[in-house]
């Protein structure tokens, strides 16, 4: 990746275009994140794209659904996992989380065991209709008043909206 196109910022549509060529030096990343000193001009349109001075870059990013590395984006999430939030937009997605550690909506994060000292995470739907908001480490969901449900000791209705942890 070199310094010296124009670039499009993904949560805000709007353009870029360094005033100064540098490189980037984020080979096998999706992203990368420029720093820069000011903005002299434009309108942020694709044919008047902003004009930033002193631009360098901050950080090499991977997108949401693969692991970051120092030496380049790793491997792609399984399970249903995310590494970013799923409430994550535009350039929020890109990032630098090494784990897969988020589901999206309405699911939650569900850890166990199949061998001893292998521990493996996964993306369950929330039951009952339960809702979550895909953001942080999800490991509870929401449940909407009147529902039913069965544990070891029988079925059981909520009367009320109540949240569980896994």
């Amino acid at each position: 990746m070199s310094g010296s196109g124009t670039y499009i910022n993904p949560s805000s549509n709007q353009y870029y275009k360094c005033s100064n060529s540098f490189t980037a030096g984020c080979s096998g990343y999706a992203a990368a994140r420029i720093s820069y000193s000011s903005r002299t001009s434009g309108s942020g349109t694709s044919t008047n794209p902003y004009i930033l001075t002193n631009c360098s870059i901050s950080a090499c990013l991977c997108d949401y659904t693969v692991v970051y590395t120092s030496s380049g984006c790793g491997s792609t999430c399984s399970y249903g996992l995310r590494a970013t939030p799923a409430s994550a937009t535009g350039d929020a997605q890109y990032h630098q989380n090494t784990a897969c550690n988020y589901c999206g909506y309405n699911n939650y994060v569900y850890s166990f065991s199949p061998a001893p000292g292998v521990t493996v995470k996964q993306c369950n739907t929330c039951p009952n209709g339960g809702t979550s908001d895909g953001t942080g480490d999800i490991t509870s969901c929401c449940l909407a008043a009147n529902w039913t449900g069965t544990d070891e000791k029988g079925t059981f209705k909520c009367g009320s909206s109540a949240c569980y942890q896994n």
